[in-house]
């Protein structure tokens, strides 16, 4: 199984758009390995591409130029080419549209479930709306509500709406005035902004004015207000990426009290890659030294050892139990600054986002 540690693309110019096809697909082996070349050099890597570029090359006898000195370059690493067909690699999947899938009413569930968001309540309610109601007695006769339409499996009325690509129609649940505040609370208990919370709701639901009610629950929310810190510019230095590498240097901290969970857990240990941005949380009952050590320890064994690790100045950090455990495993211990959470910058922006989710 792969994951994913960064991703690479850049433009061809105007020059490289006149190579034949399959010198195009050499480039776009050498331009790769060039962008990686730190985390590739001295290694032995997998390369999952259509060999033929490669093979075919290489059995000629004279070569041009340029394509010699790809190949030279590349000559340098210690890699497999792993031939997989076209079909199977979409280059360029994450420029395309993702299409959303057309709604299957068989249960209806936002973040933590609400009984009056069911199917059942949802039908009762829009019977019982004015509007809504009228729309439903009218649909075979009336063409200005041809884009409504009754499933036919749960009974409740729904909207016909062009995906933005206007190839797909994505059918949207409408919701009756009132259960308006129902739904935008419920998508909005995470805490976050209009712009998600409104995502979350257009997934499925749809009624007139969704946006500016969405913008308005979600501007005077009484948990985001008294959670959510002034933004403020601040200007603190990152370890450049050039210096690192995946699994070379990991930060990590402790975040709560949070209420307790059904578990009896209300702390979080987050761990980050510095280099990747990958973040991995554990919920724990306490925070002591032996039980962040036994979450390093699953974390090394998904991860791998780290050359570099970043706490702050905390008892639980830097006790002779911890201490002696990163001698151990020959891991470099270092201490952000004492009372200045900018200098483990990435960790406390991830706090932030949990705090405000789990006020």
């Amino acid at each position: 199984m792969y994951f994913p540690l960064e991703f690479f693309s850049r433009k061809l110019t105007p020059e490289e758009c006149k190579y034949p096809s399959i010198r195009r697909e050499l480039l776009a082996i050498y331009a790769s390995v060039k962008h990686f070349h730190d985390q590739l050099l001295g290694e032995n890597f997998e390369l999952l591409t259509d060999a033929k570029p490669l093979t075919e090359y290489q059995s000629l006898d004279k070569k041009p130029e340029i394509v010699a000195r790809w190949l030279l370059y590349l000559g340098t690493f210690s890699f497999t080419p792993t031939h997989i067909p076209g079909s199977l690699n979409p280059a360029d999947f994450l420029s395309r549209v993702v299409e959303e899938n057309s709604l299957n009413v068989n249960n209806i569930t936002l973040f933590q479930p609400n009984d009056k968001l069911s199917m059942q309540n949802i039908s009762i309610e829009q019977k019982q709306d004015a509007i809504l109601s009228k729309i439903m007695n009218d649909l075979s006769v009336n063409k200005q509500c041809k884009q409504y339409f009754l499933d036919v499996n749960s009974g409740l009325l729904m909207i016909k709406n062009a995906h933005k690509n206007k190839k797909k129609i994505v059918n949207r649940i409408v919701i009756p005035k009132s259960l308006i505040k129902v739904c935008i609370e419920t998508a909005h208990a995470p805490h976050f902004g209009v712009r998600k919370t409104f995502e979350f709701i257009r997934h499925k639901y749809q009624w007139k004015g969704m946006y500016l009610d969405t913008k308005n629950v979600c501007d005077h929310c009484e948990k985001c207000l008294e959670n959510k810190p002034k933004a403020e510019l601040t200007q603190t230095k990152m370890i450049p990426k050039r210096n690192l590498a995946p699994g070379q240097c990991i930060a990590i901290d402790n975040v709560g009290k949070f209420p307790r969970s059904t578990d009896s857990k209300n702390f979080i240990l987050t761990i980050i890659d510095h280099y990747s941005r990958y973040l991995e949380a554990y919920p724990l009952q306490n925070i002591t030294s032996r039980t962040i050590i036994n979450c390093l320890k699953k974390y090394f064994a998904n991860f791998g050892l780290q050359k570099f690790l970043i706490t702050d100045n905390a008892t639980n950090f830097i006790s002779n139990e911890m201490v002696e455990f990163l001698d151990r495993l020959n891991i470099q211990h270092r201490k952000s600054s004492i009372y200045y959470p900018m200098a483990n910058g990435l960790l406390d922006r991830a706090h932030r986002i949990m705090k405000e989710s789990l006020a």
